[in-house]
């Protein structure tokens, strides 16, 4: 099999095509060529010449993960297998792979994951590498700010905020919690569930002060976490505690009686025999009862937030009780590496699948009609049946059926993640 790259060339003799082009008004063919660096030929249209360059592979694409982490760069020229001169047609289509890596919490990489992670520049958190400090790809990353060695999981330099708060060291990266923070430019972090809330509900056509409302009731008013982590935070626009805003009602939100609203189990309920499906399944029920009483006039976007805080800790903490999770011993540093992403496909996957669905199911449930499509779909992983009775009830008043779902899984055969997606289709 020879592997050549797939890239168009306008055909002037109508030679055998494989695709269309757009050209002006009008749709022209183009044929294979194998060199990887093209230029589109003269296309004559009624007496007139319009004139292409295209030059392939000098293009990158990253594919990152929650944080930011480049997990893979791939380039804009498409592989293809041929069996020439038997066969012409091309099998086996794909991207090229520029790298690949797969990152230690801190952000080291882990040996024997990572494909040619050294012809690229950017990579944990989405920053330039800096390989001269050690000579070494992923050794050292600029920050901007500052200079960090994954390697320690700390800055090489003094925090420009330390003065803010001396009982936190100024070396620390991400107040030590690299899983659910980034520290985009080495001055403060950012926590995850603000991330994911605010990325998906753009996603979905919400303007950026709504969206902001709601991930922030996601992440700093759910987790309500003290005043030294906020402030450690260097006041950040995002997450400091807003005058607005009510925290009272989350003010022991950390506290082991509401370790449902983390999808987790307190240390007794551990001793006592609750299992993490168990733990799990209690958060999801806790989650969507706040997204399904989010209709009318109760509809508020703190109870919204509360939600989708639970149905993304369903993912992130899998029932793990309060001593696996921040605990200083070996089981605690396991579900570490758990959370940070080992389960399989990413559970993060899992964690924006749910918010973006949690968020259709209560525009759906409120008579919105926007985003309403045959095909649409939803994780509704954790829903009752009464719950989901309630949806199919909203879909019908707007010509619109759901199915009884299937099992879908975000991970891999090893590591399964396990989504419940339901179809949504036109009524007939």
């Amino acid at each position: 099999m020879e592997q050549v790259s797939m890239e168009p060339r306008v055909s002037e003799d109508g030679g055998s095509c494989v695709g269309l082009m757009w050209d002006m008004n009008t749709l022209a063919f183009y044929q294979r060529t194998m060199s990887p660096h093209v230029a589109l030929q003269p296309l004559i249209i009624h007496n007139e010449k319009s004139i292409f360059t295209r030059h392939v592979d000098q293009k990158s694409y990253e594919l990152t993960d929650h944080l930011g982490n480049v997990r893979s760069v791939v380039s804009d020229m498409l592989l293809a297998d041929y069996d020439l001169p038997m066969n012409t047609d091309p099998t086996n289509l794909r991207a090229k792979v520029v790298s690949r890596s797969d990152y230690y919490p801190f952000g080291s990489l882990l040996p024997g994951r990572n494909y040619s992670s050294d012809s690229y520049r950017h990579g944990f958190n989405g920053m330039e590498k800096d390989d001269e400090m050690h000579n070494s790809t992923g050794t050292s990353y600029d920050f901007g700010a500052r200079i960090y060695d994954p390697r320690v999981g700390r800055w090489l330099s003094l925090d420009p905020q330390a003065i803010n708060y001396p009982y936190v060291s100024p070396y620390t990266y991400a107040l030590n919690t690299p899983i659910q923070a980034t520290d985009p430019n080495g001055k403060w972090v950012i926590w995850v569930h603000y991330q994911i809330t605010y990325s998906v509900l753009l996603k979905l056509g919400y303007d950026k002060k709504t969206a902001d409302i709601v991930a922030h009731a996601a992440s700093t008013y759910s987790d309500n976490p003290p005043a030294w982590v906020i402030k450690a935070q260097g006041h950040s626009s995002q997450l400091a505690k807003r005058p607005n805003i009510n925290y009272g009602t989350t003010r022991n939100s950390q506290h082991e009686d509401h370790s449902h609203w983390h999808a987790m189990r307190s240390d007794a309920e551990a001793s006592g025999g609750m299992s993490p499906e168990q733990a799990t399944q209690r958060g999801l029920e806790y989650g969507w009862s706040k997204i399904f009483a989010s209709t009318g006039e109760s509809l508020n976007a703190l109870d919204l937030g509360q939600g989708l805080h639970a149905l993304q800790d369903a993912e992130a903490h899998f029932g793990a009780s309060t001593n696996e999770h921040l605990g200083l011993n070996l089981t605690s540093v396991w579900h570490m590496a758990y959370d940070s992403g080992n389960r399989g496909g990413n559970q993060l996957d899992g964690a924006k699948s749910l918010t973006e669905s949690a968020i259709l199911s209560m525009e759906i449930l409120n008579g919105g009609t926007s985003q309403l499509r045959d095909g649409l779909q939803l994780n509704l992983r954790g829903t009752s049946e009464e719950q989901r009775g309630q949806l199919r009830d909203a879909l019908g008043k707007n010509g619109f059926t759901m199915n009884e779902g299937s099992i879908v899984n975000l991970g891999t055969e090893d590591k399964k993640n396990l989504a419940w997606r339901h179809t949504v289709s036109k009524s007939k």
